[in-house]
């Protein structure tokens, strides 16, 4: 069994001292930061829109993507099953990547915020050109137009409400 003497390890390590001190520091630094390093955020899985869609888009499985978002930047109300979104009606446009909330479906979260009493009812837009530059937050006025028997030429509007906040626009 060929060794070295204790004499000649200490010889070798007294010339090599410098490069054996850089590296045992840069040891102790490399265990340090793993030991400074915070935690990974704790995070929780959310549906996001895949695209973007107009207010009144029917979702569908295509349209939404589950997303690992921080839990402290996760929205209040997110939908985080994909069959429970499916199927519902968006209330108002949206941009890919946002974060889908109950609020931004049509349901019965659309009133929150509003009035107690309030009531939320589905209006047909029968020109397209109005139901085009109508967006969620409006305020309109309804006119309800009626043809008369003798002249169907004749139109006469009335004032059925006004004032009204419009909560979804459907495409």
């Amino acid at each position: 069994m060929t060794g070295l003497s204790p004499r000649a390890l200490l010889t070798a390590a007294s010339r090599h001292r410098g490069l054996l001190a850089g590296g045992l520091a840069a040891a102790a630094v490399a265990t340090g930061l793993g030991v400074l390093s915070p935690a990974p955020p704790e995070t929780r899985t959310v549906l996001s829109l895949a695209r973007d869609l107009p207010g009144g888009a029917l979702l569908t499985g295509a349209d939404l993507r589950p997303v690992q978002v921080p839990t402290s930047l996760a929205p209040t109300g997110a939908l985080t099953r994909l069959p429970a979104a499916t199927g519902q009606l968006l209330s108002g446009p949206m941009r890919r990547g946002e974060i889908l909330t109950d609020v931004r479906t049509v349901g019965s979260a659309l009133l929150e915020g509003q009035p107690a009493g309030l009531r939320a009812v589905l209006l047909r837009v029968t020109d397209p050109a109005t139901a085009a530059v109508v967006r969620a937050g409006d305020h309109v006025d309804v006119l309800g137009a009626a043809t008369t028997e003798r002249a169907a030429a004749a139109v006469s509007a009335n004032l059925v409400a006004e004032d009204l906040t419009v909560l979804a626009v459907p495409r």
